[in-house]
């Protein structure tokens, strides 16, 4: 049976249960199935397809064993079957002290690159490993006598107006002393300041928007968490001064990409002196993570948010115990009981809760270089003709 005989309900039915790959070789047969797969709606609704029916890949970076250079790979969600190898970065040429961090919505990554060299905060791109589509953020332009001490990144989808928003709370210092340069003589003593810096696609600029911080973020650059139009971190209460023991000195910070409002909630009470912690989403929910040990023994404390509490309440769902021989990064969940783990063997492993055993992967990278995200495909798109019409979230 010829395309031209199948309906155009059909035709839909079946490319939406295609991947990226295919689609974009399939624009190529007819005129009409370029329009379509082009088009913002059926963007929409192949993106939504694929998260309606549990359709992700992995996205692994990880450095190369002998040339410690980092590099990104696309696995099977089902299999871990590497199905992409090196994927083109769009930062060009990368050195062995580079890496990378990468937080994923709708099958854009947002991708952080770092140096061994004073953090400016400025080396963002956008980029979408499937269709192999990628845009530079600009440059947050800033005085020569500003140095930027710190900064936290979010991103995500702005649901009422449908646009991709990266959020950045920098720290900065301020020389007012030399207004040409900036003078690291009295680095230590100089006063902290903080704004909030907010980058909009559609306009494809930044601005300071006028807002009051009631925490400030203090996690690991890996833990930053997106879920329904709200980008959360770990926080402290205080003035992000060394972690202190009160119970009120560990908050989420949350950040509504649509009214572009700060809010807080408490999180579960300390059970000890954790040497890791993060905040990540397993199975659509807010889950926090804890790590105790030493080295030889560790456990692993998964706590899920009561969203639906107005306080937003914490059950603990599940502790994993961990027989090691290095402390292990908990790099998020894989499937029902399996978790990834980076032990600092050299190699992703798998921690079977159910079974209290490690599965081997054969994926190997250098000591705690590894992240591994979930990555819906999508042909979402940067370019100006089929941007941000109905690309929704599902809620």
């Amino acid at each position: 049976m010829l395309s031209r005989d199948l309906s155009e309900d059909l035709v839909i039915e079946i490319l939406l249960r295609l991947p990226v790959k295919s689609l974009i070789r399939f624009k190529c047969i007819r005129k009409s199935w370029y329009d379509l797969i082009k088009s913002p709606y059926f963007i929409s609704i192949h993106l939504n397809h694929a998260k309606l029916n549990k359709n992700p890949n992995l996205l692994l970076q990880r450095q190369h064993v002998d040339t410690i250079k980092p590099y990104f790979s696309l696995l099977s969600y089902e299999t871990l079957e590497v199905l992409r190898d090196s994927l083109d970065i769009p930062f060009g040429p990368v050195r062995s002290s580079s890496g990378f961090f990468a937080y994923p919505c709708n099958g854009i990554i947002c991708l952080y690159c770092f140096e061994s060299k004073p953090r400016h905060g400025d080396a963002l791109a956008l980029w979408n490993p499937a269709t192999g589509e990628s845009k530079a953020i600009p440059i947050f332009h800033r005085p020569p006598n500003v140095y930027v001490d710190s900064f936290y990144l979010g991103f995500g989808l702005d649901l009422k107006s449908n646009d991709y928003k990266v959020v950045r709370i920098s720290t900065f210092i301020c020389d007012s002393d030399h207004d040409d340069h900036f003078n690291f003589c009295n680095y230590t003593t100089m006063p902290r300041k903080t704004q909030v810096e907010v980058y909009t696609l559609s306009t494809d600029s930044w601005r300071v928007i006028n807002t009051t911080l009631p925490a400030y973020p203090r996690c690991h650059p890996k833990s930053l968490v997106y879920l329904k139009g709200v980008t959360m971190w770990k926080a402290s209460d205080d003035d992000g001064s060394p972690l202190g023991w009160g119970e009120n000195d560990r908050v989420i910070l949350s950040f509504d990409l649509s009214d572009e409002v700060f809010q807080k909630s408490p999180l579960p009470p300390k059970s000890g002196i954790a040497y890791d912690e993060c905040v990540l989403v397993i199975n659509d929910s807010i889950a926090f993570v804890e790590l105790f040990g030493n080295i030889g023994y560790e456990w692993i404390d998964i706590w899920e948010m009561n969203d639906s509490d107005v306080e937003r309440t914490w059950t603990k769902k599940l502790r994993i115990t961990v027989h090691n021989g290095s402390r292990s990064l908990f790099l998020g969940p894989w499937g029902n009981g399996k978790f990834f783990l980076d032990t600092g063997l050299d190699e992703l492993l798998i921690y079977d809760a159910d079974r209290q055993a490690f599965m081997n992967t054969g994926i190997y990278g250098t000591l705690h270089s590894l992240q591994i995200v979930t990555y819906t495909e999508s042909l979402v798109s940067f370019r100006r003709e089929i941007e941000f019409e109905q690309h929704h979230d599902i809620v």
